[in-house]
Formats: structure tokens, C-alpha cells, sequence
């Protein structure tokens, strides 16, 4: 009995202890204020956290962590949603051949597009540092990083003058393709990116745009037009290069096909060739071949016009022989001009006159021709015509008769006259061509407009001979010796 009252107290004890406990816990949870918002969880933990965002943090992936999906060669990138995507078959790497492919998963190249392409050149920017300029190719910069921020084919502006980059040597040290003016310091010297440029694989510059829009080729680091070559050639292949004028339908056409060659004006319109006008020169060679230049209305195949008086170093014709014979030397100065390497001078003449081709006095050669004709005719510097007469020039060879000749001389008429072209003061002696030609037959087809000087020295020396044969006789007759047997004098 004593035993079970002893138990029946612990256990009331303990159970009043945990009825107390329970009615402090519950006052204590009765008196606390009651949240003021829902339960966050936090941002590492919560999947629908906005990347960015102040509650959102992201572990980075490093190199070598395994993705989950994807394909070989993808590049990844985040798409409109925000999520990692790919699409290999308009961005591929091939990482066997370390080579990037737009628009193909097959690149062949370093860099495969396969689409079109464009290319935006970079707004003109400042550099780093201050410039000096120098009278000088050499540009010496103070705190500058030339190496990071310029390339070979680059311009620079200092002090309101532009030159191209041509080569750098450190971060404060570079070469201009011309020199600058001594100039004032440039505290903000600009940089002009060129927009393009190609090189091969020893570093040598094969191509460029420059920030110009202008084309170098083979080596040309700083074009002086549209498109400058420096060397090599220009093929064209069965092909056409020109310039057009869209609004007037014409333009310049230089084309290369089968069977033709051509080069000159164009009208793309009525596909025609005319006159390519080029300042106030004509060059025609479609219809007539006529070539003008300083003229519209070319009068032979080559027609050169300059209007107003020439000097000595302004000729409207001017044909150089760049071989070093001195007997070549020739003519100098108006119409025409032909000169030798050799060494040699020549007279000009006054201001005042007016010379077709003018053939000028020459000096300092071994044989000094004016005009020297490989069948031996010349005319020498003291102004003497010297015509061939070889007789390994001839052939064809018939005897004449001097009394016949001299019986033609007898019956050619011999005038005064002077040249249409001339002044009627200048009056000459001789017979007309188409007298001369009726009587000797000689000149061949063109005989009758025209005399060869060599012919009339011809008729005369055997005309001579003849009157020398009649006089003999004579003084043979006079003195009483009588004619010999069978002469033929003409007396009789």
C-alpha cells in the first residue's frame, strides 16, 4: 500500500510538470506578434530566382564540368528566355580542326560562312597618349600603347593631318607613309581603323580597305585611289570592266572576249561602242579608227590639237626612242617630238613660227641625222637630202636612148608657180607631175601627183649627155673631120 502511494506521486509530480509546461508554452506562442510576410526561401535555393536579379546568385561554370545535354561541337548561348540553348546548324565548332562555322556544321576554313556576310567599319576613336609630330616619317609618341591599339594599314590623325600607319615598332614608336608637319603636340591624337585587312602567312600585307573605302592590293598599305595595284596584272576573261553612268546609260568598257579585244566608250543602253570623250579628248574607235586627243573631230588616225602657242617643253605630239643609237636623233620641239637616249642636243626655233614637224639641228653623235632611212637616204644636220641609189638597191635595169630623152625634155613644160598652202611669194621652178609622168611614165601608179627628186637628177644627166654627144659632133663637123661612122646625134 505504502509502495503504490510512493508511484501515484511521482506521477503526479511529473504530470504536473508537463501541465505546466505546456501552459507556458502556450502563453509564450499566445503573446508573439504574427508574421508580417510569407516564409522566403533563400535565392540559392529557390529555382525560379531571375539570374541577375539582387536575391539571385548563379555558381559559374568552369572549364571541364560536364554538361547535362548538348551536342559535340555546339556553342552554347543564351537564348530570348534567358536559358542556355544551341543550334549547331547555324553555329558550329569543330573542335578537331579548330575551325568556327555560320551556317555549316562542315567548316573548311578557319572561319565557314556560308550566307552572306557584312562588315561595319569602327567610328573613328582617340588614343591613348599625346603626339608631337616632327617633320618626320617617324612618329614618337609619350604614353602611348601603339602595339594594342593600332595595325599596319591603321591612320592616325595629329593636329588636323591624316597619315597611314606603315609600320610599328614599339608602343611609342611608329612610321607614317608621309611625313607630318612640325606641328603642335596633339594631346588627343584620333585613330582611323581600317575596315579590312589581309595578310599572308609570312605577315605581308596582301589586301586592305582602308577606313577611306579604298583598295590596296599586293602590298599597298596606303591607296592613292578607288583601287591601287602595286604590281602584277589585270586579267580579265572573257569578261567585261567598266565604269558606268547609270543615269546617261554609258560609261568606259574595256572587255575580253573570244575574238575581240577592245577598250573605249561603251553605251550600255543601245550596247554599242562610241566616242569616249575624256576632258575635251575624242577617241573613236568604233567607227572610222580615228584618234583624236585635244580634238572631237580627229582628221587622220591620229590627230593631236593644241591651240595657242608652244614652248620647247609643250609639244601637242611627243614620241620618245628609248634606245641609245644617236643616229636616231631627230626632231625636237613643235608637232612632233622624237628623241634619243643618246647624247645630243637641238635647236627650237622662234616662238613665232609655225612648224608641222620641225627637224632640229643635232650634235654629239657619231653620225648626226636628222631623219636616217634604213635603205641609206638621210638628211643630214646641215639640212642636205641625201636619197638611196645603191645599185645593190636596183634591179630591172634598161638602156635609154639620150636622144629620146632629150627630145621629152624638149617637150615638157617648165613653169613658175608657188604651193597652194604657201604664200604667193614663195614661188619655185619645175614641171607638174602629171607633164613629167606623160613623157618618162615614171613614179608607178601614183607617177602623176607627184616627183621623185631622184627622177628629174636622172632625166637631166642623160639629157646632158645627150647635148654633150651633139656638141662634139658639131666641133667635129666645124673643124672638118666629119661625124663618125654610125653616130646618132640627133642632127641629121
Amino acid at each position: 500500500m505504502i509502495y503504490f502511494l510512493t508511484q501515484l506521486k511521482k506521477h503526479l509530480h511529473l504530470t504536473a510538470i508537463i501541465f505546466i509546461a505546456i501552459i507556458l508554452v502556450t502563453f509564450s506562442i499566445t503573446q508573439a506578434s504574427p508574421p508580417t510576410s510569407p516564409y522566403t526561401p533563400p535565392a540559392e535555393l529557390n529555382p525560379n530566382c531571375t539570374p541577375g536579379s539582387a536575391n539571385c546568385t548563379v555558381t559559374p561554370i568552369a572549364t571541364g564540368v560536364s554538361v547535362g545535354s548538348g551536342t559535340t561541337g555546339s556553342v552554347l548561348f543564351v537564348d530570348s528566355s534567358g536559358n542556355l540553348n544551341q543550334d549547331n546548324a547555324n553555329l558550329f565548332w569543330d573542335d578537331t580542326n579548330n575551325r568556327l562555322g555560320i551556317g555549316t556544321t562542315s567548316p573548311l576554313l578557319k572561319l565557314d560562312v556560308a550566307g552572306s556576310g557584312r562588315l561595319k567599319g569602327t567610328a573613328t576613336s582617340v588614343l591613348t597618349g599625346s603626339i608631337d609630330p616632327a617633320a618626320s616619317t617617324t612618329v614618337t609618341g609619350v604614353g602611348t600603347l601603339f602595339t594594342t591599339e593600332l595595325i599596319v594599314g591603321d591612320r592616325i590623325t595629329v593636329t588636323g593631318q591624316t597619315r597611314t600607319v606603315t609600320a610599328i615598332a614599339s608602343n611609342t614608336s611608329l612610321t607614317v607613309n608621309t611625313a607630318f608637319s612640325n606641328n603642335a603636340n596633339d594631346t588627343s591624337p584620333d585613330k582611323l581603323s581600317a575596315e579590312f585587312v589581309v595578310k599572308d602567312s609570312s605577315d605581308n600585307l596582301d589586301l586592305i580597305v582602308s577606313d577611306n573605302g579604298r583598295i590596296g592590293i599586293g602590298g599597298t598599305i596606303a591607296p592613292d585611289a578607288e583601287i591601287d595595284i602595286n604590281g602584277g596584272r589585270i586579267w580579265i576573261r572573257d569578261g567585261v570592266l567598266g565604269a558606268l553612268d547609270a543615269s546617261a546609260g554609258s560609261g568606259l568598257k574595256l572587255s575580253a572576249v573570244s575574238g575581240q579585244g577592245r577598250i573605249g566608250a561603251y553605251d550600255y543602253v543601245n550596247d554599242v561602242y562610241t566616242d569616249l570623250i575624256l576632258n575635251a579628248t575624242s577617241i573613236n574607235p568604233a567607227s572610222d579608227g580615228n584618234i583624236g586627243i585635244g580634238t572631237t573631230s580627229p582628221l587622220g588616225r591620229f590627230h593631236s590639237y593644241i591651240s595657242g602657242a608652244r614652248t620647247a617643253t609643250n609639244y601637242s605630239g611627243y614620241l620618245e626612242n628609248v634606245s641609245t643609237n644617236t643616229t636616231t636623233d631627230g626632231i625636237n620641239k613643235y608637232g612632233l617630238y622624237i628623241t634619243s637616249t643618246g647624247d645630243f642636243t637641238g635647236s627650237t626655233g622662234a616662238s613665232t613660227n609655225n612648224y608641222g614637224i620641225y627637224i632640229a639641228t643635232t650634235s654629239g653623235g657619231d653620225n648626226n641625222y636628222d631623219i636616217y632611212a634604213q635603205s641609206g637616204a638621210y638628211l643630214d644636220a646641215a639640212g642636205n637630202w641625201t636619197n638611196a641609189s645603191g645599185k645593190g638597191l636596183k634591179e630591172n635595169f634598161i638602156t635609154l636612148d639620150p636622144n629620146d630623152i632629150l627630145n621629152k625634155i624638149n617637150l615638157l613644160s617648165i613653169y613658175e608657180w608657188n604651193y597652194k598652202t604657201q604664200d604667193s611669194s614663195k614661188r619655185h621652178i619645175g614641171p607638174m607631175a602629171e607633164d613629167f609622168f606623160n613623157q618618162f611614165h615614171l613614179g608607178g601608179q601614183d607617177g602623176d601627183k607627184s616627183i621623185s627628186t631622184i627622177d628629174p637628177a636622172g632625166v637631166a644627166i642623160v639629157g646632158i649627155q645627150a647635148l654633150s654627144k651633139r656638141v662634139g659632133d658639131l666641133e667635129l663637123r666645124v673643124s672638118g673631120a666629119g661625124v663618125p661612122s654610125g653616130s646618132s646625134d640627133g642632127l641629121d
